[in-house]
């Protein structure tokens, strides 16, 4: 401004505004990310970008904006390094810059060009191109020998605005001038059209079917660019296609899926209406798994959606799937709340309807502990509480044993649920929470008052019995403190409650039931009795030998007790005093008398009581001796022979004596004990010598 700065000469100060360099710096920083991606991503050329403007400007502000303006369309950073060597400065660099910002926004002619260059080799190459390869191929420069990798360009840079979409549309039009390949495939069966409905790009969408482009072009699983605008939501797209003449509304994919039913399944409620207002789909119409649009939007929750056929009268509430569920058991699988909430309002819709595998939607429900959707179904639907399932399982018992208790509080509150039902295997809910231990559920059912705390399932366990196998003490407390549990209820192998403590070592349930009284010398089927499994466990020893357990048996069909069995002599010492029987069981299920012959020292202490029927046999007639004859146990021979009360010429089932065992095993050692007694036979009634 020359002319207007004359009239301020002499007696005015004059002082230079401009900007620092810092200043113009931070400007910059801000405003850099607006170039092209491969500037974004690439930061020494951000560096040279922003020291070269802030080197042009000079501290004129408004000029760093402009010069970064010109980098725009500039897409490799080869052209970018020459762009910034051009940038002028100086006092005409404001008008040079202007006018050429102004020409940039008149034609965007760099983007076009650009954008043409990117066509021309997609449309010209010989097979389709990867990313890299088009790459690559725009960086290569007419003229030069030597590939330059500072012109790679990043392609997104050209396909990121609707304008640019569509120059390259108009471009591709230009260059296809017959029209050939308009609708070529790529390798996934998709055409222009079709990437244009994938990537949103409208303009695109436009042009080609008004140039003959197939709008119904199908891909490899036969979906067309208006299946894939309706599943994508694209209102406007759909729009386009269902203006173009001969489009099928209807069509079907692979698994016969169409439009409508991807826009339900989808959500897209706007579009789901513009299709339905053609007149030309089928609202029922199935796919492959036997779903229709309408099921597709309850099981994913979209109730816009199905309002729509609802508000009409075409929502067939009762169809099946190809499991055989119906919209309302898949909205309950999908946890889907509001779809119940709907579906409850229609008439038609049958609530206790099930589905696979005999499922009804309140017995899913209460599986899951969804107890909103329970809460629907039991006070909207009027759903029945008491329905079982395949396996005999009702939605109390469900959710009771999945540990739902608040769904069990509002089955409870119903007043119509059948606290007892029992399963195929003949459980209760109360029986399947005392075996998860779920106290607070068990507390829930006990305080109904119509438990039945003492009702066995089919392998006889009791609730008391359940409780002290798994060992939960606080739950064993409350049966007892009923008083209307038997404490010494047997199961089907006849195991009492306080066996089955004491086979778990599980000293607090043990010394509890002893608290109620409960009989210590109780036998089980397989003859078993508290002190004959207490193992090496001292202490629960002692507590049953304070409560006066005797281990009674019959000689031969009982084991003797595990400590004598095991060889804990602490244990054993703990229970000679108390005359307990120690008698050997020789039953080979138990492997004995093979125990005796392991633990030398058993023996001598069961011999030092006087008490141990030295010839006891099993089922097949052998006696300790026998079976340590055989099996060469040499040191227990002796310990018996020395007895000299032990029959040395006892026989088992089948004849063998001690001497025909020994023989046979070859142990010679044995054999030279037996013979020097003088009482021994090596054969008696049997064809062995």
């Amino acid at each position: 401004m020359p002319d207007t700065q004359e009239n301020f000469i002499g007696n005015a100060t004059e002082l230079e505004i401009r900007a620092s360099e810092e200043d113009v710096g931070r400007y910059l920083d801000n405003r850099v990310d607006s170039l092209s991606k491969v500037v974004r991503s690439n930061t020494k050329l951000r560096e040279e970008i922003k020291s070269e403007v802030v080197r042009a400007v000079n501290g004129m502000f408004l000029l760093a904006e402009l010069h970064l303006s010109s980098l725009q369309g500039k897409f490799s950073p080869k052209d970018l390094r020459r762009a910034l060597e051009r940038l002028p400065t100086g006092s005409t660099a404001y008008d040079e810059m202007y006018k050429a910002a102004m020409e940039r926004i008149g034609s965007q002619a760099n983007t076009e060009v650009f954008s043409k260059k990117i066509l021309a080799w997609i449309t010209c190459s010989r097979q389709p191109l990867t990313t890299s390869e088009l790459r690559h191929a725009l960086a290569v420069e007419v003229g030069e020998t030597d590939f330059d990798q500072e012109n790679l360009s990043e392609v997104d840079d050209v396909v990121a605005s609707d304008e640019k979409a569509e120059a390259a549309a108009e471009a591709l039009i230009f260059m296809t001038e017959s029209w050939t390949y308009i609708d070529v495939k790529d390798t996934h069966g998709k055409t222009p059209l079709e990437w244009a409905a994938m990537k949103r790009q409208d303009a695109v969408i436009k042009v080609l079917p008004e140039n003959g482009a197939n709008a119904d072009s199908r891909d490899a699983y036969y979906m067309t660019p208006l299946s894939l605008t309706a599943e994508k939501g694209q209102e406007a797209l759909v729009s386009l296609l269902l203006a173009t003449e001969g489009v099928d509304v209807d069509s079907r994919d692979v698994n016969r899926s169409m439009p409508l039913y991807y826009a339900a399944k989808s959500g897209h409620a706007t579009v789901f209406s513009m299709l339905l207002a053609t007149g030309k789909v089928d609202i029922h119409a199935e796919n492959g798994n036997w779903q229709t649009p309408a099921q597709a939007a309850v099981e994913m929750g979209h109730t816009n959606i199905v309002e729509q056929p609802l508000s009409i009268g075409e929502f067939h509430g009762n169809s099946r799937n190809e499991a055989g569920e119906t919209p309302l058991i898949r909205a309950v699988r999908r946890r889907q709340e509001n779809p119940v909430k709907l579906l409850l309002t229609v008439d038609e819709i049958h609530v206790d309807l099930r589905g696979h595998p005999d499922r009804t939607p309140l017995s899913l429900a209460a599986e899951d502990g969804l107890e909103a959707i329970a809460k629907l179904l039991i006070e909207k639907g009027k759903a029945d509480v008491n329905l079982k399932d395949r396996h005999n399982r009702t939605p109390l018992l469900l959710a009771a044993w999945n540990g739902h208790e608040a769904v069990v509080r509002l089955l409870l509150g119903s007043g119509l649920a059948h606290v007892d039902a029992r399963d195929r295997a003949g459980r209760t809910p109360l029986l399947h929470v005392i075996d998860d231990g779920l106290e607070a559920i068990f507390k829930l059912l006990l305080a109904t008052g119509k438990a039945g705390i003492d009702i066995p399932d089919a392998s006889g366990l009791t609730p008391l019995l359940m409780a002290a196998y798994q060992g939960h003490r606080s739950i064993v407390r409350l049966l007892l403190e009923t008083g209307q549990v038997d404490v010494d209820a047997k199961d089907s192998g006849g195991r009492t409650p306080s066996l089955w403590a004491v086979m778990k070592l599980n000293e607090p349930v043990i010394r509890l039931l002893l608290e109620y009284g409960t009989e210590t010398n109780v036998r089980a089927r397989d003859s078993q009795t508290p002190l004959s499994v207490t193992g090496e466990n001292e202490a629960i020893t002692k507590m049953l030998l304070a409560a006066a357990a005797t281990n009674k048996y019959n000689p031969g069909q009982i084991p003797a007790p595990l400590p004598f069995q095991r060889g804990h002599e602490t244990v054993v010492q703990l229970m000679l005093p108390h005359k307990i029987c120690v008698e050997a069981n020789l039953d080979s299920s138990n492997s004995s008398p093979s125990w005796a012959t392991e633990y030398n020292d058993m023996v001598k202490l069961q011999l030092a009581t006087g008490k141990f029927d030295i010839d006891a046999k099993d089922h097949d007639g052998s006696t300790l001796l026998l079976y340590a004859s055989r099996h060469g146990h040499e040191a227990i021979v002796k310990l018996l022979l020395a007895t000299g009360v032990v029959d040395i010429g006892t026989t088992d089932n089948s004849g063998r004596t001690p001497l025909s065992c020994a023989v046979e095993g070859g142990h010679e050692p044995i054999v030279k004990l037996l013979v020097a007694t003088g009482k021994a036979n090596s054969f008696a009634g049997s064809p062995r010598t």
